[in-house]
């Protein structure tokens, strides 16, 4: 069966990074009612529309012979899509960038745009309140790095609520 599935970088859940961004996530749901709770993540790639057990298997070789690697981030900023509503960016690495090219060529992707961020808040709230969001998050409290020790296949067809992790794949 066809669905919809996203690669996602996965850090360490057993860190302090990993425990403050999700305590920062869940903060920032409760705030809004249209916001909801999600997992830390960098999504590799995504929109992909195929069925689960393509994507799995693409995965796991897309993964093979690839070693944990640490994502560092800049500036906390904000967009006008729901899903990149307030987010940290990603600063490209040679690791991360090589990955997303591979990621591209398994899926027959050609080369498109790619900012690295990981979200913090997912909501439809207008822009200025974005603004403030964004503005009101302290840098200092964010981590200065994760370590991402895998990656996972998550079917994300449905809302939010509905998403699932299919698979995971050690680095």
């Amino acid at each position: 069966m066809t669905s919809t599935y996203s690669i996602w970088l996965v850090p360490d859940r057993d860190t302090d990074a990993y425990r403050t961004l999700d305590g920062m996530i869940g903060d920032l749901a409760r705030s809004y009612p249209d916001a909801p709770d999600f997992a830390p993540h960098v999504t590799l790639l995504g929109g992909i529309e195929t069925d689960e057990a393509t994507v799995v298997e693409r995965t796991r070789d897309l993964v093979r012979d690839r070693d944990p690697f640490a994502l560092a981030f800049s500036d906390v900023s904000c967009s006008t899509t729901a899903h990149q509503c307030v987010f940290v960016l990603v600063t490209p690495s040679v690791a991360l960038l090589r990955l997303r090219r591979a990621a591209s060529e398994t899926f027959g992707r050609g080369s498109s745009m790619y900012v690295p961020h990981l979200s913090l808040l997912y909501s439809g709230t207008g822009p200025q309140d974005r603004v403030r969001v964004a503005r009101s998050i302290d840098a200092e409290s964010l981590p200065d790095e994760l370590q991402v020790d895998a990656i996972e296949v998550v079917d994300t067809g449905g809302s939010v609520p509905e998403w699932r992790t299919v698979s995971r794949h050690p680095l």
